[in-house]
């Protein structure tokens, strides 16, 4: 009879048979086997455990890859095993300490392997393994660099097993790197540390060779017979990076050797700078090159305001792509445009070049006959103009935003150095302002403009300081829940962004300082979604969760996307689904919200009147389908 047997010692002087192996070895196998055969031969290890007092110690032992037996016995501060004959790799843990590891330890046949002194230090910790993509590739002196949303990174090397340890890591959210010179780096990113534990990556950091990367465009020139340009960016640590902005080849080739292997945007432009071809590529050695046919057609027109010529810059933007017609004297422009269909229309003044002020839509076909395509534009001759003061009415710098009546930005600028700003080509009407800072946030001011007063009136928008929403978000039985994403809205509209709550459940963002409820969404893997509103007051207010969810199975044509509505509180499908990414699908059964129960109202869009209200018991499942 063979009977498996692993002991790690949980305290001075107790086992615990069959406890399970943690972290960086969790993906072991076990092999070892005790029998009434010969046994094999043993050694001792010993050990002078220093740190944790009254706190459980564990320690597992490796050889080749599996699990090997110690049994363990505590003299004093000193950890004494017997362990098999053999190379071994140990681990040395105890709960809120860094764990220790000990690699390539001799026991040898009926002696002793003395690890002296192990000293624990209390905190939380991150361990990996380095790959490197290549039968022959050596991990060992690989730099290992830990970053955060702040301070300077924490750096280390791998061993030659490809291990590494960040010890005495503070909570927060984390991005590992692993370099090499003439590999592609390698990385994983949001790494959570919320408590004193060790976050073990699962998967290695694989470091690729560097990679060649090639590609043609057809036809080789753009409208106009000049080459085309590349614009190639990748993005590292979630930040774009350009890596190549330069012309192709008069074939219209283009090749580029070195390239770290990776997700990078090309992006295909005329010399204007008109974008009309964008493509996501994945670069790594051995990767087909790339082809790209362009169907442009020429565009031409006349921009006017009030009926003057415009001057300045005409912006068609459409899935990306960006087409640029600047205007001359008259008001003319002309533009290559790569494909039919509707187009964002901006306008940006010749003395405000870095304003973008959203004007409507354009849509733009290409002629039967083969002519160019044209389209004129009057542009709206509304403006909003004055400057933006603080509290004492002393002139700061700020970002002013212009929305239209159903809250959709028309433009951003930034305030001169005496608080002035000015927005033009804004539709007559009734619009909304807003001004914030960092710490300072007025919200959206409703405002009227009047195309036909010939002096219109400055503003003088005092900023206001930022509210701040505070809450704890609880489990049913009153316990903290920490890493819950808190989504967050306005209830006049506008982004939805989150913040994750600490160890303590707690939570806190701000919002503008004419906010009186916010939109929250809770969301944690073992909950129910809770939908609730919540007083911008500076109060903690209580959330408990509940942890028997009903499903809601909404199936519709989108975008617009549905909104759901509980006591007073609204969010959009999208917020409660997407979690930072930045595009979601509708699988064939419907989306599928696991809510907290309750009764809820479900809109087609957020102000669509098409609603209908469904209940929700614990366990069961209510179906909404707008067609």
């Amino acid at each position: 009879m063979r009977v498996l047997v692993l002991l790690a010692v949980l305290a001075w002087g107790r086992w615990d048979p069959g406890a399970s192996l943690q972290s960086y070895w969790s993906h072991l196998s076990y092999s070892s086997y005790l029998s009434h055969q010969d046994p094999a031969p043993v050694g001792t290890l010993r050990a002078h455990i220093n740190g944790p007092r009254g706190v459980a110690v564990s320690v597992t032992a490796t050889r080749d890859g599996a699990a090997v037996t110690l049994t363990c016995a505590a003299e004093g501060q000193d950890l004494v095993c017997t362990a098999p004959a053999a190379q071994l790799d140990l681990r040395v843990a105890a709960e809120g300490f860094v764990p220790r590891y000990l690699f390539d330890v001799v026991v040898p046949a009926g002696g002793r392997a003395d690890l002296g002194e192990l000293a624990l230090t209390r905190g939380a910790s991150i361990s990996g393994r380095v790959a490197v993509a290549r039968r022959d590739g050596d991990p060992s002196g690989v730099a290992v660099e830990l970053l955060g949303r702040s301070g300077a990174p924490l750096r280390t090397t791998a061993n030659r097993r490809g291990f590494f340890q960040f010890a005495g890591v503070p909570e927060g959210t984390y991005t590992v790197v692993a370099k090499k010179k003439g590999w592609s780096l390698a990385e994983s990113q949001s790494i959570d540390v919320t408590s004193l534990e060790e976050v073990a990556l699962r998967a290695p950091l694989l470091l690729q060779p560097l990679a060649r990367f090639e590609m043609t465009v057809s036809p080789a020139a753009d409208p106009w017979g000049r080459p085309w340009r590349i614009a190639l960016t990748r993005r590292v640590h979630e930040e774009p990076v350009k890596i190549a902005e330069e012309p192709l080849a008069a074939d219209g080739s283009w090749s580029r050797a070195g390239l770290e292997s990776g997700i990078y945007d090309v992006d295909i432009q005329d010399t204007d700078r008109s974008t009309h071809a964008s493509r996501i590529v994945e670069i790594a050695e051995g990767a087909p090159p790339l082809f790209i046919t362009l169907a442009h057609f020429n565009l031409h027109g006349k921009a006017t305001i009030d009926g003057e010529p415009a001057r300045g810059w005409l912006r068609f933007v459409s899935n990306g792509r960006v087409a640029w017609g600047k205007l001359d004297d008259e008001g003319v422009y002309h533009a290559a445009i790569p494909e039919e269909g509707t187009w964002r229309l901006e306008y940006v003044p010749l003395a405000q070049q870095k304003l973008r002020m959203r004007v409507g839509e354009a849509g733009l076909h290409r002629p039967a006959d083969g002519a160019d395509a044209r389209y004129d534009v009057e542009l709206p001759a509304g403006r909003v103009h004055g400057k933006v003061v603080d509290l004492r009415g002393e002139p700061v710098r700020a970002r002013v935003q212009v929305y239209d009546s159903e809250r959709k930005l028309l433009g951003t600028v930034g305030t001169a150095d005496d608080g002035a700003f000015e927005l033009v080509a804004i539709p007559e009407g009734a619009v909304f302002v807003r001004a914030s800072a960092r710490d300072a946030d007025t919200g959206q001011l409703p405002h009227r403009v009047d195309e036909e007063q010939l002096v219109e009136e400055p503003l003088t928008i005092t900023l206001q300081p930022k509210r701040k929403v505070r809450g704890v978000v609880l489990s049913p039985a009153g316990q903290p829940v920490a890493g819950a994403v808190v989504h967050y809205q306005s209830p006049m509209g506008g982004e939805v962004r989150d913040v994750i709550t600490g160890p303590d459940g707690e939570f806190v963002f701000e919002t503008p300082h004419n906010t009186e409820l916010v939109n929250i969404s809770v969301v944690s893997p073992r909950f129910a979604m809770k939908i609730v509103a919540v007083p911008a007051d500076g109060e903690a207010r209580e959330l408990v969760l509940s942890r028997s969810p009903g499903l809601l199975r909404l199936r519709s044509s989108y975008p617009p996307f549905p909104v759901v509505h509980r006591d007073g509180a609204r969010m959009d499908v999208a917020s409660l689904l997407t979690f930072g990414m930045s595009t979601i699908r509708m699988p064939p059964e419907g989306f599928v919200l696991p809510l907290e129960p309750g009764t809820y109202s479900i809109c087609r869009s957020q102000r669509s009147t098409e609603c209908v209200t469904r209940t929700i018991a614990a366990g069961g499942e209510a179906v909404v389908e707008f067609r």
